[in-house]
């Protein structure tokens, strides 16, 4: 039986990736947001699409207490028709997702 290892978390309890907006248009500010991460640590925010593209928006640096919190836009590939989100990956060049959002709902523009 193998143990499986989160690169950059302080503990192996899944954590998941806050939104605010949930849903957006292309090019809209979003902030993103998770907790439980190592103190004073690089990380990296992506967005992504399930069959899709993935794109590194932002890199952070956590908190003393482990949160991590930035303001990063939606990218302007992103589809409607595609399961969106964004996630927090490791910034030691791996780039390995440790967690991920809900599904971002994009709003397309009415012409």
């Amino acid at each position: 039986m193998g143990v499986s290892k989160q690169s950059g978390s302080r503990n192996h309890q899944e954590r998941t990736v806050s939104l605010s907006p949930s849903s957006g248009k292309i090019g809209e500010e979003v902030t993103v947001s998770t907790n439980r991460l190592f103190s004073n640590t690089l990380f990296l925010i992506g967005f992504g699409a399930l069959g899709g593209n993935q794109e590194i928006l932002s890199e952070v640096m956590t908190d003393e207490d482990g949160n991590l919190e930035a303001i990063v836009s939606v990218p302007l590939w992103a589809s409607n028709d595609l399961d969106n989100f964004f996630f927090v990956a490791s910034g030691d060049g791996l780039q390995q997702p440790i967690a991920y959002s809900e599904e971002f709902e994009i709003i397309e523009t009415q012409c």
